[in-house]
This record gives structure tokens, C-alpha cells and sequence, in this order.
């Protein structure tokens, strides 16, 4: 069923904002409001000329563009460069198998999560907040231009399709892992080394 490894990933969101986060963390309240905003939304779609929109799409780029309008502007040009990136190839695996759908052995969505986590960590090697944003961008801009592309073919496509929240669902899972592994192996270095110490 398409759209519930994204339902369980903002379930799983939603239960660590609200009760595993510390109380006074300011982060906490937008996570859990806007995970609890993007279930609401995701069901719902609208059309813009030839091109149907998911409502979870149009939130998750204006809320990347409201904290990407906050980053100086090197850091912006950069972002830029690495959205794009992300978006030809998002866009370009995606067209490559609906052209040649038998070289894709395995799920679509697993294939190209692993593919845009790989991409986001070689563009943005140290930091999971940008490694998101890009990740979130690229993606939705190859949306776009995958939403735009189609329709001139009479081809039905929704940009931010519940398959399409799945990959990004898979995605950010993904890098949160890597995250999380990341803090326990400096954990436990900082632990080996303090007790080489004593």
C-alpha cells in the first residue's frame, strides 16, 4: 500500500517530538506539529492546469524555503548546485525506468532512497541538516519537473504521490540511522578513551 512508510515514519516522528524530546528543547513543538500537519495534508491533492499536486509536497517546500531563507548566500548557491543534482538524478532514474522498467530488480522505492541517501551524504558529508533539506528539494524539484514533463504526453502524474512520500519517508529514515549510528560510535570512542585515561 502506497504511503504507509510514510505514515509510519511522521508516526514514529511525532511519538520521539512529543514524548522522548526534552520539554524545554524549542524544537520540539514545530516537529510534532508539522508531522501531524503532513498526515493531515498528505490525503489531500488539487490540480494546477495539467498537473496534480499533493497538499504534503506544497508544505514540505515551503517549509524548506522558509529555513533555506535564513542560510547566507554561499551556503544558498551551494544548496542550489546540490538540489539540482538531486533533481536529475531523481528525475532521470525515475524516466530511465518507465522507459526500461526490467533493469529495476529491486522495490523502486528502496533503490532510489538508498541512491539519494548516498548523493546527499557525498554532497553534504558533514551535516544531516542539510543533507535533509537538500534531500527534501532536489527530490520535490524532480517532482516537478517529472509532473510537468508528463502531462505533455497526457501521462497522469502527481507530484508528491503517496509513492513519492514513501521514498522520502525511506529517505530521511535512512539518514537518521546514519545519524544515530554516527552519535553512538562517538560515544563509545569518547568511553574507550576515557577509560585508556584512568
Amino acid at each position: 500500500m502506497s504511503g504507509i512508510i510514510f505514515l509510519f515514519f511522521l508516526w514514529g516522528v511525532w511519538i520521539v517530538a512529543t514524548f522522548l524530546l526534552n520539554k524545554d528543547d524549542p524544537a520540539r513543538l514545530p516537529i510534532a506539529a508539522l508531522s501531524l500537519l503532513l498526515l493531515v495534508v498528505s490525503s489531500i491533492s488539487f490540480s494546477v492546469k495539467s498537473v496534480t499536486v499533493n497538499g504534503a509536497a506544497v508544505l514540505l517546500m515551503m517549509g524548506s524555503c522558509v529555513v533555506i531563507s535564513k542560510w547566507s548566500f554561499l551556503q544558498k548557491m551551494y544548496f542550489i548546485f546540490s538540489a539540482l543534482t538531486i533533481m536529475v538524478g531523481y528525475a532521470g532514474a525515475y524516466l530511465l525506468e518507465l522507459y526500461d522498467p526490467v533493469w529495476v530488480l529491486i522495490d523502486k522505492r528502496i533503490l532510489l532512497s538508498s541512491a539519494l541517501y548516498i548523493i546527499g551524504w557525498i554532497l553534504y558529508p558533514a551535516s544531516l541538516f542539510y543533507r535533509f533539506f537538500a534531500i527534501v528539494v532536489g527530490t520535490l524539484l524532480g517532482e516537478i519537473f517529472l509532473g510537468v514533463f508528463l502531462s505533455q504526453w497526457s501521462m497522469p502524474y502527481t507530484v508528491g504521490s503517496l509513492e513519492y512520500l514513501d521514498i522520502f519517508g525511506l529517505s530521511a529514515t535512512l539518514l537518521l540511522i546514519a545519524h544515530l549510528l554516527t552519535a553512538v560510535k562517538r560515544i563509545m570512542k569518547q568511553h574507550a578513551t576515557q577509560r585508556v585515561m584512568h
